[in-house]
């Protein structure tokens, strides 16, 4: 990928390079329940550590790199790492590509949402009608995460 626009208020782009073999080793995390959002305005004065999980505000990147287990074979871990109400923490560990040290590195990845249980009046994103009574409130985000090379 090139010339990927990634602040267009300063107009920085980059080039990137799609590991899509490293997005293949991902396995799906569970299902996590949320909570409907709360309006922000409704938390302001409250301390953001408040709502943060133990397992999240203790997390440490350079301990979790140190016992990673990507390698080769396994070039990639993604758990929950936890969550709060209408907040859910995840945590993705991918080995480094090495194709090319002047491009930065992408996996892309998909985030799948059901929407609570038919309740799109309270929500912006509209289902699609597939003819099935049964079909679920499912919609799916595809997303492409970069990162700087580490050198």
């Amino acid at each position: 990928m090139e010339d990927l626009i990634v602040d267009p208020l300063k107009r920085v782009s980059v080039d990137a390079h799609l590991d899509t073999d490293v997005a293949k080793a991902i396995d799906a995390t569970g299902f996590c329940e949320l909570e409907p959002a709360e309006d922000s305005f409704l938390e302001l004065g409250k301390k953001a550590s408040d709502n943060v999980p133990e397992a999240v505000s203790s997390w440490d990147a350079g301990d979790i790199l140190f016992d990673s287990k990507v390698s080769k074979e396994m070039p990639a871990t993604l758990r929950q790492l936890g969550q709060k109400k209408s907040v859910a923490w995840f945590e993705l560990v991918v080995m480094e590509s090495t194709i090319d040290q002047n491009v930065n590195s992408a996996v892309p990845i998909t985030l799948e949402l059901q929407v609570g249980d038919g309740s799109w009046e309270s929500s912006l994103i509209q289902p699609q009608d597939d003819g099935n009574q049964e079909s679920k409130d499912l919609v799916s985000f595809d997303l492409v995460l970069i990162w700087d090379k580490l050198l």
